[in-house]
């Protein structure tokens, strides 16, 4: 009995443990702001927009979350393969349903469609770029997380 108790107090420290991490990632990602750059990722400068870029323009929360995005999906797939290009591929393709969704669903011209499609533009622009710089990193994020203590 003395053992499942501990199991059950565990279980409920390791949960309060997991929910003050997550509460902490969105108060610190709350805060995040323009002035937090200027960042890299993948050795491309992606904030602030570099001028004569030929990345189309995005505001720093379509970064931030389009980062963030990939980087989730990066988690996923990259213990498959260590082909990048193929990662890309795969993370791109990944994609593609939400890309065609918002094409289909939102009314053109409007605010929401606008924010979609930033978000998807960042990530295809971070699959391009990852799939071209073998030595690039998450230098955004890493930035990010240490600064505020993600």
């Amino acid at each position: 009995m003395e053992a499942v108790q501990k199991f059950t107090t565990q279980r409920e420290a390791d949960k309060l443990a997991r929910t003050a991490a997550r509460d902490a990632r969105k108060t610190a990602l709350k805060s995040c702001t323009v002035q937090d750059g200027p960042f890299f990722m993948f050795g491309r400068q992606m904030w602030p927009i570099p001028e004569g870029s030929p990345a189309r323009y995005y505001s720093f929360d379509q970064l931030l979350f389009g980062s963030l995005f990939f980087h989730s999906w990066w988690n996923i797939l990259h213990h498959r393969s260590t082909d990048r290009r193929s990662l890309a591929i795969t993370m791109r393709t990944n994609l593609k349903f939400l890309r065609m969704m918002v094409d289909r669903r939102l009314p053109d011209r409007s605010d929401e469609k606008s924010e979609m499609t930033g978000f998807v533009r960042v990530f295809e622009i971070l699959c391009d770029a990852y799939e071209r710089n073998t030595e690039g990193d998450f230098d955004l994020l890493h930035d990010l997380c240490i600064k505020h203590d993600l």
